[in-house]
Formats: structure tokens, C-alpha cells, sequence
């Protein structure tokens, strides 16, 4: 809107531009809305003011007031008292939406304009899509598709990826799959144009089982001593429950917690559990000195052909003792005959086949 008088040929107009009537924003986003004011030759402007459309355009309260410093940081007038009227808001919310105008009072007692045609906001909300949404569970070995939409629909606009802070790739969409623990983090949607740059963040966060599980080292301990056997393991959600086994007459359930107490020799493999799996140990081994550790049978834990037969028999780890040998074998003195061990359990023995 402008006021326009010419005497030979000075302005003695008034008037407010601004080049973007429209803009279209993010939500959480900043916009810069440019603008150019004018007015008569001679004078001198004193003040300059934003003001909302929810508020009196002409008599405030303004956004920005050059009288009144103590306003909000949000919004920022990159303007002059000359011909620069630019403003910048931060940290754009839905109630930002709505129609702007810039005001400014010269040295003149009629001098005084508000450009009322103003630039509009309009404000969207979220822009950027999860697939699955961001309230499922995201797996390891799963496919998540991340993607960057466009609802103003600007032109020469270039989109980019960040994982962490650290460009990962260009364009709107970001595929990821199959997916793995090193695949959690925050990724940002960064699009930017002449009009700034706007972002949007989301977390992915791949949960798994229990990983890299593992008891204390061996030890050679007193007698009468009291050692703690600690088990460890790697998981999404942190491991629910622990249960510690020993070795002996078969595999026995000793204890249900991280941290088993004993003063038993022997062997001993914990195993980790959380809601998508459980993982075994290795075995380890608790000697007592001046005491031989004896080895727990494992027939229980034996699964066969139906034409094989196994036995495994106890022993120390002394010369006179020999390795356990499998009897009744057959014909079968091959690795067909191999018993696998169940629950991920590799105990410490070399089965050796005999054939008949």
C-alpha cells in the first residue's frame, strides 16, 4: 500500500512492499519475510513496529517494537530506519499462522503508515513420515523407510539427510534395511531454499536380542571360598532375566540373576533373555585347588540319530583320565553320528567315534 505524491520529482509518497504476499512454513521452523519501505524526502523515520493480524495493526501491542526492546527473542527485525523493513520468526508454531504488517512513524506529525496488505503465514505441521510409524518397534533385520515431504510444494528446494549430525545422503527419501544396532539414532530432514532452511528430526531406535553374552573368566579359587560369577550381555530393551546353569548330572538351574554366588567347582554358563530372544554363554570353569573340576554329564542335553548310541563319561583333567568315547556307534564312525548340543551350549569335550 503506498500513498503516492511526486513534486518535481521528490517522493513525498508513503508506502510498505513486501515481494512474498504468501509463505508457506514448517512448524519448529524460522521464516524470513522480506519488505522495503518509503517515505517523503526530508524526513526521518523514528520508529518501526511488526504487528499480528490478532492484534490492532495500527495501535498494537506489536511482535516488535523499536521503543520496546524487551519483546520477545523470537521475532527479529533485520531491518534499518531507512528502506529495510526485513523480519525473521524463529521457532514457528501453528498460532503463527495468519497476516503480518510492518508500521513505521517518521519526524512528520501525519507521518505515520502501517502497510496493511501484509505477508501471510501459513504454518503446516508434520513433514516428516516414518515407516513403521514412530510409535512401533523397530527390529533388527527390519526395513524402515524415512521420508521428507513437501507440503508448500517450493521450488528449488534441495532436501538432505543427517544422521547424527553428519550428512548421509540427498534427495526426499531415505531408505533403511535391513536394519542393525549401528543403524539407531537421530536423523534430520534438512530442506532448503531461498527462503532458509527448515529441519525435522526422528529417532530410530533398533531394538534386538541379547548379544555378545558372557560369564566371568575361569578361576582356580581355596576351598571354602565364595566366588561371584557375573553374566553379561548386549540388548534392546536391556536383557530382562538372567539363569545360571551347572554342569553336573546334566545341566542344572543354580540361579536366576546376574550375579551367581558359589563355592562349588565345576562348570557354569549363564543365559540372557529379553522379549526378543535369549543367548547362552560359553562354559565357564571353577577349580578349586588341590581339587579336580569334575565334568557334568551331558546325556540330557544329547540329541541322536536313532542307529547311533552315545555315552559321555565324566573325567579330570589328569593324565590317567582319559576323554569320553562314544560306544555302540555301528557302522556310523563319521561325523553323522555327531550329537549337536541343544540351547547353545559348546561344552568342553572331544567326542571321539568308535566303530564297532
Amino acid at each position: 500500500v503506498a500513498y503516492l505524491f511526486f513534486v518535481s520529482g521528490i517522493r513525498t509518497d508513503y508506502g510498505v512492499e513486501y515481494p512474498l504476499a504468501n509463505i508457506c512454513v514448517l512448524e519448529n521452523s524460522s521464516v524470513f519475510i522480506p519488505c522495503t519501505f518509503f517515505y517523503p524526502a526530508g524526513s526521518s523515520v523514528t520508529r518501526v513496529m511488526w504487528g499480528h493480524e490478532r492484534n490492532d495493526l495500527y495501535e498494537g501491542p506489536f511482535l516488535y517494537d523499536s521503543d520496546n526492546l524487551n519483546l520477545t527473542s523470537r521475532f527479529r527485525y533485520n531491518g534499518d530506519k531507512k528502506n529495510n523493513c526485513s523480519f525473521t520468526i524463529q521457532n514457528i508454531g501453528r498460532n503463527d499462522s495468519g497476516k503480518y504488517a510492518f508500521r513505521f512513524e517518521t519526524t512528520e506529525d501525519t507521518g505515520k503508515f502501517t502497510g496493511i496488505t501484509g505477508s501471510v503465514l501459513q504454518v503446516f505441521g508434520k513433514f516428516l513420515r516414518l515407516q513403521p510409524s514412530v510409535g512401533g518397534t523397530i527390529k533388527e533385520g527390519d526395513s524402515v523407510h524415512l521420508e521428507c515431504e513437501n507440503p508448500c510444494n517450493r521450488t528449488h528446494q534441495s532436501i538432505t539427510w543427517f544422521k547424527n549430525g553428519a550428512p548421509v545422503r540427498e534427495g526426499s527419501k531415505l531408505d533403511l534395511g535391513p536394519v542393525s544396532p549401528s543403524d539407531s539414532g537421530n536423523y534430520t530432514c534438512s530442506l532448503s531454499d531461498h527462503l532458509g532452511t527448515t529441519t525435522a528430526a526422528v529417532h530410530v531406535d533398533v531394538e534386538y536380542g541379547p548379544k555378545n553374552t558372557r560369564a566371568s573368566p575361569p578361576m582356580e579359587i581355596d576351598s571354602g571360598t565364595r566366588v561371584s560369577l557375573v553374566c553379561q550381555s548386549l540388548a534392546n530393551p536391556p536383557v530382562k532375566s538372567y539363569v545360571w546353569f551347572r554342569i553336573i548330572d546334566g545341566v542344572q538351574e543354580v540361579g536366576n540373576q546376574s550375579v551367581w554366588v558359589t563355592s562349588e567347582n565345576g562348570e557354569y554358563f549363564c543365559r540372557a533373555t529379553n522379549k526378543h530372544g535369549s543367548q547362552n554363554s560359553s562354559i565357564v570353569t571353577v577349580e578349586i585347588k588341590g581339587e579336580f573340576v569334575e565334568r557334568g554329564s551331558l546325556n540330557a542335553e544329547l540329541r541322536v540319530h536313532e542307529d547311533c548310541s552315545f555315552s559321555l563319561q565324566s573325567h579330570a583333567d589328569t593324565p590317567e583320565h582319559q576323554e569320553p568315547g562314544v560306544q555302540g556307534c555301528g557302522d556310523h564312525g563319521n561325523s553323522s553320528c555327531a550329537p549337536p548340543y541343544a540351547s547353545n551350549v559348546i561344552p568342553k569335550y572331544q567326542l571321539r567315534f568308535n566303530s564297532d
